[in-house]
């Protein structure tokens, strides 16, 4: 990595010296320390969806006969992401 602002290198970079810097590069092993962690987030899907024109499905008119002789419609979709980090790996979902 270079030494000083690293804006004005990212701004000054050119395919040589990306090339240079690439050559210079070694393989070695590291011994990384990181600490455990989990993280979860959930986000209402139905308002990102509706702006991207997404709206029958939302509607009492929608048409799911394809799943169902009822009548329905989705009231709300849910999206869930974790992450976690530990001893034993990572896992994500």
């Amino acid at each position: 990595m270079p030494t000083g602002d690293f804006d004005e290198w990212r701004a000054s970079l050119t395919g040589e010296k990306l090339q240079e810097a690439l050559e210079g590069l070694h393989k070695g092993k590291i011994n990384l320390e990181m600490p455990k962690f989990k993280i979860e987030s959930t986000t209402d899907a139905k308002t990102a969806l509706q702006k991207l024109g997404v709206t029958r499905i939302f509607e009492n008119t929608a048409n799911l006969s394809g799943i169902s002789d009822q009548d329905l419609c989705v009231s709300k979709i849910v999206h869930k992401a974790v992450v976690e980090v530990s001893e034993e790996g990572t896992e994500a979902a």
